[in-house]
């Protein structure tokens, strides 16, 4: 299985799109390995 790493911005303008996509590869949905990144407090 290929490994991807991807950047996902934490836009204001589209929250709800980028909260939507965060939970959709927290479920697993697409057998999708997730780990959040970002220093918590920070944005």
């Amino acid at each position: 299985m290929q490994t991807y790493h991807l950047f996902i911005s934490h836009s204001w303008n589209y929250s709800d799109a980028h909260d939507n996509l965060v939970r959709l590869l927290g479920a697993q949905a697409l057998g999708a390995y997730y780990r959040e990144l970002a220093l918590k407090g920070h944005f």
